[in-house]
């Protein structure tokens, strides 16, 4: 009762709102991961002495929920849902200016139609290419149709499955490591097609390309499917995720287990082997490059950087988004601010529509 009484004076015998008002604040403390009363008004102001008032209902079939009013007014509403439902908030005012779901798609199709159908473009460089956008196809395909109906529904919070946001974790997190693992591969070819002309052919055989490919697409599910499946063995906490899609780092942060440490730290080798790694490799195969263009003609060196310019465009791309996820995973995953919604607008959809214009 004391926390009641700094929020409003309640004197004399208990009357049926005042026994529906404790009602509701031990139903809430009974219930697993339900915030306190003290939470749920945090963001309202609250004077000692005012005389606002602040009740409750306890609402919902089958599945009861707490909601709290202010002057008869719904101030929040509680966390209380099925296990098996999360919550993402999308920032629907700017992602629907943005673009649909088709547009990134159809130019990452189209790309990857025009490399197999021309055998000119058989060559390792525009193969690889084409991997990288059949990885930005599949990311687009993970997330816009289903965001993309539900903005045309003119919703603001969307529900998802717990199983299908798993599975959207799992399928980003692969694309994206799969898709820096493909531009170190790229970043290989172009040093051993400048640095070693005469021996690029032999080196990058098809044998050797189908092999980089496989290598590529094949090892990043393998770590991060671990990774998902010890998430997912986690007992769900929280219900809500304020991002525009699932990432493994928030699927992990909506347990209430201290076990998510352990997948937290698994997350962190996964980060380690398939995007820091790659990278180096990168700035390693363009420093090598680079080198050689000081010490050669200044046509050969024209040449040469503007073979590279693109794939370095898109290998920016992927840094600064990648930059972004990082910095994300600092913020709780039931915390809502508008810079965190527009990053993850920015990630998703800087990729999908520089990529094909970068590449085609």
């Amino acid at each position: 009762m004391a926390m009641m009484a700094g929020v409003s004076a309640k004197k004399g015998s208990p009357t049926e709102e005042d026994n529906q008002f404790l009602e509701c604040l031990e139903y809430e403390q009974k219930s697993e991961c339900k915030p306190t009363f003290s939470s749920v008004i945090k963001d309202v102001e609250v004077v000692e002495g005012s005389a606002a008032r602040f009740d409750c209902k306890i609402e919902g079939y089958p599945d009861p929920e707490v909601v709290w009013y202010k002057d008869d007014q719904p101030i929040k509403e509680t966390r209380h849902s099925r296990s098996t439902t999360t919550r993402r908030e999308t920032a629907a005012w700017s992602f629907q200016r943005c673009q649909g779901t088709t547009t990134p798609s159809t130019r990452d199709s189209l790309v990857v139609y025009v490399v197999c159908s021309q055998r000119s473009l058989h060559r390792p460089m525009y193969v690889f290419v084409a991997a990288v956008l059949v990885n930005s196809a599949v990311g687009s395909s993970a997330v816009y149709p289903k965001l993309l109906w539900d903005l045309l529904q003119g919703r603001r919070v969307i529900l998802i499955t717990r199983s299908a946001c798993f599975v959207q974790a799992v399928v980003l997190s692969s694309v994206g490591s799969s898709s820096f693992l493909l531009l170190s591969t790229m970043a290989f070819d172009r040093y051993l097609s400048i640095c070693h002309p005469l021996r690029y052919t032999v080196l990058m055989s098809p044998a050797v390309v189908t092999a980089l490919l496989l290598l590529c697409w094949l090892v990043p599910p393998l770590p991060i499917v671990g990774a998902g499946l010890i998430a997912n063995s986690l007992e769900p906490c929280r219900d809500r995720v304020t991002r525009l899609y699932c990432a493994m780092y928030t699927y992990v942060n909506l347990s209430c287990s201290e076990g998510h440490m352990l997948s937290n730290v698994f997350n962190f080798l996964i980060n380690s082997m398939l995007f820091i790694l790659p990278t180096a490799f990168v700035l390693f195969s363009y420093g090598r490059i680079l080198v050689l263009c000081l010490h050669r003609s200044r046509t050969f060196a024209s040449k040469a950087l503007n073979t590279c310019l693109p794939h370095v465009i898109v290998l920016l791309n992927y840094f600064v988004c990648n930059t972004l996820e990082m910095m994300n995973r600092t913020v709780p995953a039931g915390e809502h601010t508008r810079e965190t919604l527009t990053s993850t607008v920015l990630t998703v959809v800087v990729t999908t529509v520089s990529n094909p214009s970068c590449t085609g």
